[in-house]
């Protein structure tokens, strides 16, 4: 899809900014408004152009330091509609490929544990296990998309190819995100014991169903949808449709393994805990393992250039 690129550089840089953008065959839009940016103070170029220019964009002003100091800024947008008659005709054929910078702040938006994205990873893991206790498949699914459990694992692959540190923050992240999701299971199996629901006789708390099992076990069909559905996430990331990765979450087994990890702690099915432990941890592997390549190959699609951020 187009984009817009809002360059904001002091006077004695606008005419260069102005002539670059001038070259670019994907130019839809230029504007130039001198003196109109109080922070940081100078002129302001807009433009509208398409995904591959950019990029191509980007790096340009990348390599003219555009946007690496106090004195300059850059921001990318993406308008809801674009007519202009003279690039109707590859309007419809736009890649939907995002720029680094565009990727690092959605998932940082998704990923980040904020006190809000804690809460839901909680709320979570108490809604996966009450739909285990009662099998009840459709609530484990709802956990699946409520919890925000996919961006920090793949966030930090991102980081790794990307070359940026910020990665260690994003595995800080994943890890506070499912340990809170596991306490959240934990006390939601505590109610379900006060209610009566226990391992023991006909309720069917911890009770050895197919669902059960297929989340506690590792399996060539489990593995291989997991390696599928990792891939698919970081295609959907890159290609800026990140709102689609719910989908993707329900066909992997992090939140009901994570959930099942809580459950046998209650419990103290150490054999269980084992075996949710070790499906969490193959699922996250190659999560993180499959989104590599993806996010590689489209750096090959970036002009092989690092992220701004």
């Amino acid at each position: 899809m187009q984009k817009t690129i809002q360059v904001t550089v002091p006077p004695e840089q606008t005419d260069e900014i102005v002539a670059l953008l001038r070259k670019q065959d994907g130019l839809i839009g230029l504007q130039l408004q001198r003196g109109i940016s109080l922070h940081p103070p100078g002129d302001t170029v807009t433009a509208v152009v398409s995904t591959p220019t950019l990029n191509r964009v980007l790096r340009l002003l990348q390599e003219r330091r555009i946007g690496s100091g106090d004195d300059s800024s850059i921001v990318t947008s993406e308008p809801a509609s674009v007519i202009s008659p003279p690039v109707r005709a590859t309007m419809s054929t736009e890649p939907s490929d995002q720029s680094w910078e565009e990727i690092e702040t959605e998932m940082a938006k998704e990923s980040n544990m904020t006190p809000n994205a804690l809460l839901l990873m909680g709320i979570a893991g108490g809604i996966a296990a009450a739909g285990i206790a009662t099998d009840t498949l459709h609530l484990v699914v709802g956990a699946m998309i409520v919890a925000p459990g996919f961006e920090p694992i793949t966030r930090v692959s991102f980081g790794i190819v990307t070359r940026n540190t910020r990665w260690r923050h994003a595995l800080l992240h994943a890890v506070q995100g499912y340990a809170v999701l596991v306490a959240g299971a934990v006390a939601a199996s505590l109610l379900l014991l006060a209610f009566g629901v226990t391992v023991s006789g006909e309720s069917t708390y911890l009770a050895a169903g197919e669902l059960l099992s297929y989340w506690s076990s590792v399996s060539p069909a489990g593995v291989l949808v997991s390696a599928l559905a990792g891939a698919a996430g970081a295609i959907l990331i890159a290609s800026g449709r990140s709102v689609l990765t719910a989908g993707v979450l329900v066909s992997l087994a992090l939140i009901p393994s994570a959930t099942l990890m809580g459950m046998a702690l209650v419990g103290w099915d150490l054999s269980l805990l084992g075996r949710a432990g070790l499906r969490w941890l193959v699922d996250v592997v190659l999560v993180g393992v499959m989104a590599f390549p993806v996010f590689a190959w489209h750096s090959t699609r970036l002009d092989r250039r690092t992220s701004m951020l």
